[in-house]
């Protein structure tokens, strides 16, 4: 296991990625300031992999 991070400004996103998080029993750290939400993740690579997923699912991105 190693910690990873993530950083995000929305309040909805935050908040679901700790439910997620919390759901599944993975350890987190979560910090705010200044507008953002910080999340220090301790997982598996595989844990990462689903994490990553998850995030991609829930970001919003520019249609083009």
């Amino acid at each position: 296991m190693k910690f990873y991070n993530f950083e995000t400004m929305f309040l909805t996103l935050a908040e679901g990625l700790n439910k997620y998080l919390q759901d599944r029993g993975i350890y987190r750290e979560v910090s705010g300031g200044s507008g953002f939400y910080h999340f220090e993740i301790k997982a598996t690579p595989e844990q990462a992999k689903n994490i990553n997923a998850w995030i991609e699912r829930h970001t919003i991105t520019e249609q083009q």
